[in-house]
């Protein structure tokens, strides 16, 4: 797996330092808050935009993760995809991608 980094006029590098900084912050946010699954997520950060992909357990954690992204400094916006799970779906599953063990 590759990770590119895109350079662009809008601030270029100091912008994507920034977006590091970002998902560091959210990370360490997920990781340490209860009652949220955060395996069950994806976070993206581009210029200030975070993009939020993956299903909630239930509408409670939904609220959290957005309360908790919006209230990280250096976010603009937030656009979400996340989706709650429905009654009765199996837990999510996370298998190894081909290289990890």
């Amino acid at each position: 797996m590759y990770n590119d980094i895109q350079v662009t006029d809008e601030d270029g590098v100091k912008a994507t330092a920034e977006d590091l900084t970002i998902l560091t912050k959210l990370h360490a946010k997920l990781l340490a808050a209860k009652d949220v699954s955060s395996v069950n997520f994806r976070l993206r950060a581009v210029n200030g935009v975070v993009y939020l992909l993956g299903i909630a357990q239930s509408q409670g954690e939904l609220g959290k993760i957005l309360e908790m992204v919006r209230e990280t400094d250096g976010v603009r916006q937030v656009i979400s995809h996340l989706q709650i799970k429905p009654p009765g779906s199996p837990a999510p599953t996370r298998t190894a991608s081909p290289g990890q063990h």
